[in-house]
Parts: structure tokens; C-alpha cells; sequence
């Protein structure tokens, strides 16, 4: 077998992107994009045996791997950028700045592939970096005050992540005396390295406290965007950590610990923080952070207790892929509520973008009871302690997504966050990932999904979330309390410099303030935000951290 085949699925994105060059092809360009991802879905239908392509003249000399987690990844993010360009193409439609979001996109896509298929710690690295940064441009694509904060915000946390990421991999690579990612997996790695890997993708999963920039730039990117940075991008740090980490082949309890607390305070702290928020792609934000802190519970676990690995791997791969579908419809289900108008049309269509939530929400006979009881049964041993302590985690898990999704209906209904009012035609796109967001795992080639038998004991903390949500509404408007949103990427706001000359403190505030879409301290009065000094303070308490950690861990290298 030729090269040909695996290469293709990022190669084909890049060539895409290069239409971009010609004038004449501009206009065709959108509609290429949607179709630049069919050679990694085909590639994922394939069937394909376990298999390695070497390719000597690229890079260092890459190599391309081909197995069933792989498979897995790619058939669902190959499913996700297909749909998502679908939406680019309609709702982005009689936008001067397509073109430049289209090579962007593309740029983002091939690299997503990439990292999925390489072999190697250089090939993974070029493609991980290639779709970071080209997904800054995405973020900052309106220009709009917003979307330029949100902007910078990203690309600090990104390259950070990066540098981290790098760091790691070489100190990795030199344990291992091998560019393979299969031998780094293999090698037991000294404690500098793993706590730079450990940044790396716990950045790009958005796992407490390296959260602060996925709110911000959820919110602020097109849906299209938005989906796909979710949906698929966020999972590049559950792949690398897949691929990567000596998960399943030693022992480490105290990292293993460490991992699961920052998941569960992960899953509180979004679901606390999330259902104040007024945007509701903020408040998707925020299911996506409480979502991969569960994701970080697993990984945890797997570190703690290697013998549950073999279990814990799939199931993981499953619920990522339900994770994906699922907030991908949400995602795009924005932009196509919003092009409706009021009436019944729009009431059909807020029962219709239910369905998702509900999934996601892992209602009784969804989808995503399939994917979140795998998981849970994979991760809890009900013969220790180790099960009596997981399982409250992971029924709060359950009642803060519920809540999430009922603030985001009730966001959704009341007409909230669409500035634009694109084509009717976005809801076809939002349609199919509807249905693969009801479906769509049974499409994994890693797992046959059952549903279990208990399917109805998932009920419970989505019937707690809605009491809670009626007896807050009852309180609030019995005793007239006023509610307050907590800014997206609320921790870098205690960074802002020269805030305080500009600040001015008001007694009562019946009214939630916001200057040109940019969420504020309720409290405060901002005439003007320094934006620069924001983000070179939180490169700067980053950078501490990492140091500090390195330092502690310097003699376990």
C-alpha cells in the first residue's frame, strides 16, 4: 500500500486551502471546503487493517498509523468538519471575510486530521500546532471588540500550550531514545515530562484552572467554528493524551489523584459559573469545561488504576464521540434558531434542538446513556472504596449538565444571543447533526453500544436539575433576588491592569452590564479594558506555574 491513502485525509484540506491563491476560484471555495474532509471519512468507513506508512521525504521522516482508536476519531471529526463547513458555506454566505475563514478552517482540519493519524512525536507536534494556531483566526474572525479579547486569549493559552507541549515531547523522546509515539507510550516517563504533556492537553481540554480561554472563545467564534472547536479540537488533548501518556502500563496514584480532583472541580465550578451566563454559547462553553472534567476523572483513573485501562480506553473513545455529535447540534442549532422567526416554526425548532440537550444530558434511552453508563462502569469498582467515592462525582456530573441545558433552552427560547439572522438553509446542516447526535455512535468501529438495562435511573439528576431550576425561579421571584452573571473566562478578569482608575463601585445593580458584547463585572464600570495587559499577566502566572511545578519535580526526571 502506497502512502497515498492515509496522507490524504490532511493533505487534501491544505490543497483546498491553496484555491484560496486564485482569484477565480474564490467563489468555489466554501463549497470545496465541505468537501475536503470526504477522503478522511471515506478513509474512516474504509475497514482498513491495523497498519504503519512511512514517508521518509516529509519531515523528519514521518510515519502514519492506522488502528481502531484512530479509526474512531477520525469518522467522528471528519463527520463533524463536513457538517460544520456545511454551515460555513450557508451562514457565512454574504460575508466579505469568508475566504480568509474557509483557509483558516482548512488549515484547522487538516491539522485535526494529521494529529489523529500521525505516528511520530514530530509529525503530531506540526499537525497539534498547525491546527492551534490556525484556529486563532477563526476565534478573532468578526473583529469585533469581543472577538479580538477573546482572540488574544486564546492564542496565550495556545501557545503556552504549545511550548509545553513541545518541552514535553522532547524530554519524552529522549527518555524513550525514539521519535515513535508507541515507544514514548511505552517508557516511563520522569516527572518534568509529565507534567509538561500534562499542561499541553489539559490546556486544549479546557480542564480546570487551564479552562479560562474555552468560554471565551466559544463564545466569540462563529457557530461553525464553535462547533468544531468543541466537537473536535478539544478532543485532540483526550487523543494525545491516548496515544501518549503510559496509561494502563504503571502505576501512578498520586498523579492519578491529582487528575481526578481537578476533573471533579472542573464539573462543579462550569456548572456554577455556567448557568449565569446570558450567551448561550457561553453557557455551551461551560457544558463542553464540565464535560472534559469528567473526561479528566477517566484519565485519572486509568493512572491510578491501570488494571481498569483495558475498560476505561473505550469507553472513553465512545464518549467522545457522543460529546462530539451532540454539542456540535447545539452549536450549530444556534445560528439556525436564529434564523427563524417567531412562532410555531421556531417552537417546533426549540423541541427539535431539545433532543441534543437531552442526549447530552444522558436522558433515559439516548445516546448518551449508552456512552455515560460505558464510562461509569468502566471507572467505578463497587467492591472499594475507590466506586464510593466516583459516584457522586459522577451524579453531579449528570445534574450539572442538566442544569446547563435547561439555561441554555431557556436562553434559546427567550431569543437570546443571535445578532445576525442567517439563511433558513443552516438548518439542514443543524438538522443531520441532529440525527447523528441521536445516533451517530452506533457508528464507532471501537464499541457495539447497548442500552443498559437501568437506561431509566438516568431520569434522576435531570429530574433534581429541574426542581432546582424551579425552586431558584420561585426564590428569585418570591423575594426578588437579583442574579448576576460571572463573565466568561472569569479568572483572567482579576488580571486586568489599570482597571481600578476606570472602575467606578455602585451600590445596587438591577442590570447586567456590556459594552459592545463583552461581558463585565456586574459590579464594576469599565470606560476601557487593557487588553494587552491581560493576556501578558495570565502568560505570566502560567508560565510561573509550569516553572514552580518543574522545579518540584525536577528530581523525578
Amino acid at each position: 500500500m502506497t502512502s497515498l491513502p492515509l496522507l490524504s485525509a490532511p493533505a487534501i484540506p491544505v490543497l483546498v486551502a491553496l484555491l484560496a491563491m486564485l482569484p477565480l476560484s474564490r467563489q468555489a471555495l466554501p463549497y470545496a471546503t465541505v468537501l475536503a474532509p470526504l477522503p478522511a471519512l471515506v478513509l474512516a468507513l474504509s475497514g482498513a487493517s491495523e497498519h504503519a506508512q512511512e514517508i521518509p521525504a516529509l519531515l523528519l521522516g514521518t510515519q502514519l498509523e492506522w488502528d481502531t482508536l484512530r479509526a474512531g476519531f477520525l469518522l467522528f471529526t471528519s463527520l463533524l468538519w463536513t457538517t460544520a463547513a456545511w454551515c460555513a458555506a450557508v451562514s457565512l454566505h454574504s460575508d466579505v471575510q469568508r475566504s480568509r475563514f474557509c483557509v483558516l478552517f482548512l488549515l484547522a482540519m487538516a491539522g485535526n486530521f494529521g494529529l489523529i493519524l500521525a505516528g511520530d512525536i514530530v509529525s503530531f507536534y506540526t499537525f497539534f500546532s498547525m491546527m492551534s494556531l490556525a484556529s486563532w483566526g477563526l476565534v478573532a474572525h468578526d473583529r469585533s471588540p469581543f472577538a479580538s479579547f477573546a482572540g488574544r486569549c486564546y492564542i496565550t493559552f495556545a501557545i503556552v500550550g504549545e511550548l509545553a507541549l513541545f518541552s514535553g515531547l522532547t524530554l519524552a523522546s529522549y527518555t524513550a531514545g525514539s521519535l515513535l509515539l508507541a515507544d514514548v507510550q511505552q517508557t516511563e516517563l520522569g516527572g518534568l515530562s509529565m507534567i509538561l504533556l500534562a499542561i499541553g492537553f489539559g490546556i486544549k481540554l479546557g480542564v480546570v484552572p487551564l479552562h479560562i480561554w474555552l468560554p471565551v472563545a466559544h463564545a466569540a467564534a462563529p457557530a461553525p467554528a464553535s462547533a468544531v472547536l468543541s466537537g473536535a479540537m478539544v478532543k485532540a488533548g483526550l487523543f494525545g493524551a491516548l496515544v501518549i501518556l503510559p496509561l494502563g502500563m504503571m502505576q501512578m496514584p498520586d498523579a492519578g489523584i491529582v487528575v481526578i480532583v481537578l476533573g471533579g472541580v472542573s464539573v462543579v465550578l462550569a456548572a456554577l459559573i455556567g448557568v449565569t451566563q446570558n450567551n448561550p454559547k457561553a453557557v455551551l462553553a461551560y457544558s463542553t469545561v464540565a464535560q472534559m472534567g469528567l473526561v479528566a476523572m477517566a484519565l485519572g483513573t486509568g493512572l491510578a488504576r491501570p488494571e481498569t485501562w483495558d475498560a476505561v480506553a473505550p469507553a472513553l473513545a465512545l464518549f467522545a464521540a457522543h460529546h462530539a455529535f451532540a454539542k456540535a447540534a447545539l452549536f450549530l442549532g444556534v445560528p439556525a434558531i436564529g434564523s427563524l422567526s417567531r412562532g410555531v416554526t421556531r417552537g417546533i425548532a426549540i423541541a427539535l434542538l431539545a433532543l441534543p440537550a437531552v442526549t447530552l444530558a444522558a436522558a433515559p434511552w439516548t445516546s448518551g446513556t449508552v456512552a455515560k453508563s460505558a464510562l461509569k462502569d468502566a471507572m467505578l469498582d463497587p467492591t472499594g472504596l475507590w466506586g464510593g467515592a466516583l459516584d457522586p462525582a459522577l451524579f453531579i456530573s449528570s445534574v450539572g449538565t442538566a442544569l446547563l441545558m435547561l439555561r441554555f433552552l431557556w436562553l434559546m427560547a427567550a431569543g437570546t444571543g443571535h445578532t445576525a439572522r442567517p439563511s433558513a438553509w443552516v438548518c439542514a446542516p443543524w438538522g443531520t447533526m441532529t440525527g447523528l447526535a441521536m445516533g451517530g455512535i452506533w457508528l464507532a468501529p471501537f464499541a457495539a453500544p447497548e442500552l443498559p438495562v437501568d437506561a431509566l435511573s438516568n431520569a434522576t439528576p435531570i429530574l433534581i436539575a429541574l426542581g432546582l431550576t424551579l425552586g431558584i425561579l420561585l426564590l428569585v421571584r418570591t423575594f426578588g433576588i437579583e442574579t448576576r452573571e460571572v463573565p466568561a473566562g472569569e479568572v483572567l478578569a482579576l488580571f486586568r491592569i489599570g482597571a481600578r482608575k476606570h472602575m467606578r463601585a455602585a451600590p445596587r445593580v438591577t442590570q447586567i452590564q456590556w459594552f459592545d458584547g463583552l461581558p463585565e463585572w456586574s459590579f464594576w464600570k469599565w470606560s476601557g479594558p487593557d487588553y494587552s495587559a491581560y493576556s501578558a499577566i495570565a502568560v505570566l502566572a502560567i508560565l510561573v506555574a509550569i516553572i514552580a511545578a518543574g522545579v518540584i519535580s525536577l528530581p523525578a526526571v
